[in-house]
């Protein structure tokens, strides 16, 4: 109504917005490298971190309690064993198969990604990701894979 104030901001709590923490490494250094069946990706290059993450440099990373949105890539080009079809790759969550990602391997290349939503309800747990089909090669090429492990919760 005329000459009431238009001031709404008891309708609304302040929000603050929780930061998006965040982990991405790549495999950099392993141009041309055969993968064999049950191989972990080791990531060798890191681009950016946070404290709720932790790597080992042979494959393994420790989260702490929280909810991770697990992306992923790697990027195959040639295979060593002719009855290799099909890529498959795997997140294992503390030691155990956790969520697959597998595609048709018809030509000379391929690039698989995945996804996973992990939850840790512990105080910590492994992530780590691993290749599960016959002998491949990774990409001749500057980089060969990437992680990245975004906190939202």
């Amino acid at each position: 109504m005329p000459g009431e104030s238009d001031d709404y901001s008891s309708l609304y709590t302040a929000i603050t917005p929780t930061p998006i923490l965040g982990t991405e490494m790549q495999m950099q250094n392993s141009a041309g490298a055969e993968l064999g069946t049950d191989d972990l990706i080791v990531f060798d290059t890191m681009l950016s971190g946070n404290q709720n993450v932790a790597y080992d440099s042979a494959g393994t990373f420790t989260l702490n309690q929280g909810s991770y949105l697990v992306n992923w890539w790697v990027a195959c080009d040639g295979r060593n064993d002719a009855s290799t079809t099909t890529l498959i790759f795997s997140i294992y969550k503390d030691g155990v198969a956790y969520s697959y990602t597998s595609a048709p391997y018809y030509s000379t290349s391929a690039t698989v990604t995945g996804s996973s939503f992990i939850s840790v309800t512990v105080t910590t747990s492994t992530l780590q990701l691993k290749y599960l089909s016959g002998s491949i090669n990774l990409i001749n090429d500057e980089t060969q894979g990437g992680i990245v492990i975004t906190q939202v919760g």
